[in-house]
């Protein structure tokens, strides 16, 4: 899409499952997954510029005093590029944004905001 325009590129649909970790405050564990889309802007040749924006809902245990464990939401997104070794198969670096809460269905509801850095190799069928 958009042709030779610097906006020229291809979507892709995403689903992302994910499991979650807490050492600090306290101990925990999560689990859930996502929907996301992302945009790579095509034409630079071996490396591909990317963003993301997703959302998906992530079952909580981490015994915080400001957030309610159980059902939650997911929403994310980030930045990110691959790098092309291969015609189909890359080396992938991302910063993603994520912020989990439930909506205030149920108090307290603060959130738990979290940045992650991803980095590893993505494979093209």
């Amino acid at each position: 899409m958009g042709g030779g325009a610097w906006y020229g590129g291809n979507i892709d649909l995403m689903l992302e499952g994910a499991y979650l970790f807490a050492s600090q405050p306290s101990t925990g564990r999560g689990g859930g997954g996502s929907v996301l889309l992302r945009w790579n802007w095509l034409g630079g040749g071996r490396f591909v510029p990317f963003a993301n924006v997703g959302a998906g809902i992530v079952d909580l245990n981490f015994n915080l005093p400001s957030q309610r464990d159980g059902f939650n939401f997911l929403l994310q997104g980030g930045l990110g590029a691959h790098v092309f070794v291969t015609e189909r198969r890359a080396l992938t670096a991302e910063w993603r944004y994520q912020h989990i809460s439930n909506a205030n269905l149920r108090l307290p509801n603060k959130g738990v905001d979290t940045s992650a850095f991803l980095v590893g190799a993505t494979f093209f069928y």
